[in-house]
């Protein structure tokens, strides 16, 4: 298992990690720490990827879904372990706002 830590942002310029194709990507772990003076903060662990052409559609598109979402009260903490949340492509992981003290880390493999 990989671990990855960083802090809230809407728009992430970048994945947290992208899964080689045929592989498939699992998060495992989440934890969100929101010491924010700003309320509660919504997260958003989303995966951006592109099917598989096929016979009914030779060039798909890049999709997006999302995989899960969480609301962290102001000063709350969450946790989830034993997670299997499935990544087929690039995990974004957006934020509801910007915010540097707002902490999230996350654990995922590839199989």
């Amino acid at each position: 298992m990989v671990s990855k830590s960083f802090t809230a942002e809407a728009s992430p310029s970048a994945p947290a990690f992208s899964v080689p194709n045929p592989k498939l990507g699992k998060i495992t772990k989440i934890e969100v720490d929101n010491h924010s003076t700003n309320g509660a903060i919504t997260v958003m662990f989303k995966d951006r990827f592109t099917p598989d052409p096929s016979i009914g559609n030779p060039s798909p598109s890049q999709v997006e879904r999302i995989r899960k979402v969480i609301t962290v009260a102001q000063g709350g903490h969450f946790e989830s372990n034993e997670l299997e949340i499935p990544i087929y492509g690039d995990c974004f992981v957006e934020a509801s706002r910007d915010d540097s003290d707002v902490s999230i880390s996350m654990e995922y493999g590839m199989e």
